[in-house]
């Protein structure tokens, strides 16, 4: 329901001031802040992110969010798992993290699995995702395949991060 007919991903901002209990999605979620901070429950561990910061829950993976303040400003993507297909093939065949982070938002299991990518200092990424932010929001017409190769480089930015990431298994 949150994604339109034949869109792969789509974006929205994230509603502050309430408690979001325990859900799961048919999609992929990527949080990611831009301002402030978020705290998700996952199996019942705290995950707080920070400016800067992603986390990508695969599908059906169980989440609360606890009620965000005045100051934080946090952006929602739902994808669709074969959205990041060009990614996959952008980050190589052979790559352990690349393989993981792939099959991982692909999984269909009821486990609390995550990604916290603590990357706000990774300008690139930054960036990046910026622009995929400004094309979703603005609505720009076909620009699937631009998005899928920005998702795909944020992928190889993330796969030279591992320093930076966080798992959850």
């Amino acid at each position: 329901k949150m994604l339109e007919e034949g869109k792969l991903i789509t974006v929205r901002t994230h509603t502050r001031f309430v408690h979001f209990p325990p859900h799961k999605h048919n999609y992929v979620e990527v949080l990611y802040v831009c301002m402030g901070s978020v705290t998700n429950i996952i199996d019942g561990r705290e995950v707080v992110l920070k400016t800067g910061e992603l986390l990508f829950l695969n599908q059906y993976t169980s989440h609360e969010i606890l009620p965000a303040e005045v100051d934080d400003i946090v952006i929602n993507f739902m994808v669709l798992p074969q959205f990041f297909d060009v990614a996959y093939s952008m980050a190589g065949n052979n790559n352990v993290l690349a393989d993981f982070l792939v099959n991982v938002l692909r999984r269909d299991n009821q486990q609390g699995e995550y990604l916290h990518f603590k990357v706000s200092e990774v300008l690139q990424i930054q960036n990046l995702l910026e622009n995929i932010i400004y094309s979703l929001v603005n609505g720009e017409e076909n620009r699937e395949r631009i998005n899928q190769t920005t998702m795909g480089l944020i992928f190889m930015y993330l796969v030279e991060s591992v320093q930076y990431v966080e798992m959850r298994l």
